[in-house]
């Protein structure tokens, strides 16, 4: 049978998923806290059984992403063959959902508007879930990890995380202390450099204060005599030199 129609406006159904979730850093337990969800699908025919796949959906995303993983060994033989190794979601892993059901764009393809929302959640709730995950580790500098988000491989990926922060920490630290012993040899050349200015100074007043070259003075100036380079000082020190010549 051939069939032919035109669609005149929106006739697909689209949703948005809001989720919170809380992790254990010392076990790695990441767990849904509260769910969201806005679905447009059209006119809902009955909004409960519709609200009702909305949440298997949800929980179907939930297991996938936190729980649910298929292992084999190194011959190909499966590992998680039974619900003993196959880990599901159970009712106290679902947190309280909140759908919303918008209809303000029914499907023009169909008299009774109505838009397919088939486990809807199961598409939105894998990447809804993985983001919040992530996002709470976003701090630490974790930026992937591969779903199923189990406690092992969260609480593993916080423990690497912590230790490269530890050595960034004692790469700054051993940083700021070279700074500080750099700052602190800096001080001390700078002391020591102001003492050999200091002394050079010293050594340049002494050296132009006016003694007298005569052993008989002991090279010293006359006790009424200051060590001042003046011009008064300069005088009187031609005079008493004058007065030595005879020494």
């Amino acid at each position: 049978m051939d069939s032919e129609g035109e669609v005149d406006g929106p006739s697909w159904p689209n949703g948005t998923h809001i989720c919170e979730v809380e992790i254990d850093p010392e076990t790695g337990v990441s767990r849904v806290v509260r769910y969201t969800t806005v679905d447009d699908v059209g006119v809902a025919v009955n909004p409960m059984l519709v609200t009702g796949q909305v949440h298997g959906g949800v929980a179907q995303g939930i297991g996938q992403a936190l729980y649910e993983g298929v292992s084999y060994d190194a011959e190909g033989q499966l590992l998680t063959a039974s619900y003993q190794d196959y880990c599901l979601p159970r009712a106290d892993d679902i947190p309280p959902i909140s759908v919303t059901l918008d209809d303000s764009a029914p499907c023009r393809t169909n008299p009774l508007g109505a838009k397919g929302c088939g486990e809807s959640g199961a598409i939105g709730g894998p990447p809804c879930i993985a983001n919040g995950v992530m996002d709470a580790l976003a701090d630490l500098g974790i930026t992937q990890l591969n779903t199923p988000l189990t406690p092992q491989k969260v609480w593993k990926a916080i423990q690497d995380a912590q230790v490269i922060s530890t050595d960034e920490i004692q790469v700054f630290l051993g940083c700021l202390y070279i700074r500080q012993n750099v700052r602190v040899l800096f001080c001390m050349l700078n002391d020591t450099i102001r003492g050999l200015i200091t002394s050079y100074n010293v050594d340049r007043v002494h050296s132009r204060a006016l003694r007298c070259p005569e052993d008989a003075c002991r090279g010293r100036m006359p006790s009424d005599m200051t060590p001042r380079d003046s011009t008064t000082d300069t005088q009187r020190w031609k005079r008493h030199k004058t007065q030595c010549q005879t020494h």
